[in-house]
């Protein structure tokens, strides 16, 4: 029996070594190996603005509602996002910043409570310490779609890699 595990122990090791191994243990590297697959970094660095519109759906209740949307950024800090559900009679709602100051129409408070469409629930959401504000949220949507795109953050919501 003793003679059967050596073996596949043995076997175990050496199929597992390389890929312990294989593993960079730096973000850093990480990220820019992101940033040159696309594109590099001169190219990512000269992106000043842009804008993307799109549509999406989101679950509410047994129906799968659709949602069209546009987003426009001037990099490092403004960022709008604009949300229409063509299937309600409602108005649009937007919902971003500039610098420190946040941008949501309507206001929070009135009609819907001023949520973007797929976006948290009015107030932001719920993080750890309790409702996240509302500029914190929409700076949260703007880092992810940052990381998407470009492979990178903005001083405008920093982020720190590990």
């Amino acid at each position: 029996m003793r003679r059967l595990w050596f073996p596949l122990v043995a076997a175990l090791v050496a199929a597992s070594a390389p890929a312990l191994l294989g593993q960079t243990p730096d973000a850093a590297q990480v990220m820019a190996s992101a940033r040159a697959a696309l594109g590099g970094e001169q190219k990512l660095s000269a992106v000043r603005t842009f804008t993307a519109t799109g549509r999406t759906r989101q679950v509410r209740g047994n129906n799968l509602v659709p949602i069209e949307f546009e987003i426009n950024c001037e990099l490092p800090d403004k960022f709008v996002r604009k949300d229409e559900i063509p299937a309600q009679d409602t108005d649009p709602t937007t919902r971003g910043f500039s610098g420190d100051t946040l941008i949501q129409v309507p206001p929070p408070g009135a009609g819907r409570g001023g949520a973007r469409a797929g976006g948290p629930p009015p107030g932001g959401g719920r993080g750890p310490g309790g409702p996240v504000p509302p500029i914190m949220a929409a700076k949260q949507d703007f880092a992810r779609l940052m990381l998407g795109m470009f492979a990178a953050s903005f001083s405008s919501f920093p982020l720190t890699f590990k």
